[in-house]
């Protein structure tokens, strides 16, 4: 009998997983409109915003199954595409 697999665990991210998260953010930035991105943010830019939400004790958090990141969150700033977009609430 095979055991089911575990759920993700969630925990706070570090830089190590950077490029994980890059990897799993680019399809999403170049095959799709949701992300708002122009460009897919490399495992440096990751890093520039990890140290920035880090700085400011902002959450960046990733879920991991058997020790691989298989997805993130984060409180991140507006990117470029929505430049030029009002928004009224």
């Amino acid at each position: 009998m095979t055991r089911p697999p575990l759920p993700p665990v969630q925990c706070a991210a570090v830089p190590g997983d950077l490029p994980a998260v890059a990897a799993i953010y680019r399809p999403y930035v170049e095959s799709s409109v949701i992300t708002f991105e122009v460009d897919p943010p490399d495992a440096e830019s990751w890093r520039r915003r990890f140290d920035g939400l880090e700085a400011r004790r902002l959450p960046f958090l990733v879920a991991e199954t058997a020790a691989t990141v298989v997805g993130w969150c984060g409180v991140h700033e507006h990117c470029r595409g929505y430049r030029g977009i009002q928004v009224d609430a």
